[in-house]
């Protein structure tokens, strides 16, 4: 993540009414290496995922950005075959008592945090199975992810120092 978060514990009464305003491929965060792809020869692959969370204050917006990176990871060196923004935005009542946000440091409840990771995640996994379609990604599937662990781990290593 790229700004600090915390998840704060969900109660029973914490009820949200959240909708989503729109979901795009986010271009210019995004990058298919041509050349890295043409020269793979079946090597491992690496996936990894990283959110950023952007608040639009001082509207009830609240968007996620989802990226996934593929690396080709061979004996010499980590190449970058594809970088893939998904972006969403929601629109969130009351979203100053759901969430807090200071400049740096944003808390948001897990269950909200949840529900918006697995809408943009699932998204992802669709535009990324076209966007890869005809290469040697295609084989690549982005793999099924329990969306609280990830939740819980993306806010854990927003905590721990660069």
């Amino acid at each position: 993540m790229d700004s600090r978060f915390d998840i704060i514990p969900q109660t029973a009464d914490a009820e949200i009414e959240v909708s989503l305003i729109d979901i795009a491929e986010d271009a210019a965060q995004s990058l298919l290496n041509r050349r890295a792809i043409r020269r793979y020869r079946g090597s491992r692959v690496s996936v990894n995922l990283h959110a950023r969370l952007m608040p639009e204050t001082p509207s009830d917006r609240l968007g996620i950005s989802v990226t996934v990176d593929y690396r080709n990871e061979d004996d010499l060196f980590r190449t970058l075959l594809l970088s893939y923004t998904v972006t969403a935005r929601f629109r969130i009542a009351h979203l100053s008592s759901a969430v807090t946000f200071d400049g740096s440091s944003l808390a948001i409840p897990h269950h909200l945090l949840t529900l918006m990771l697995g809408t943009t995640v699932g998204a992802l996994r669709g535009m990324l199975v076209l966007r890869t379609a005809g290469t040697p990604l295609a084989d690549y599937p982005l793999p099924l992810l329990n969306v609280a662990d990830l939740a819980a781990s993306l806010s854990t290593s927003a905590r721990q120092p660069a």
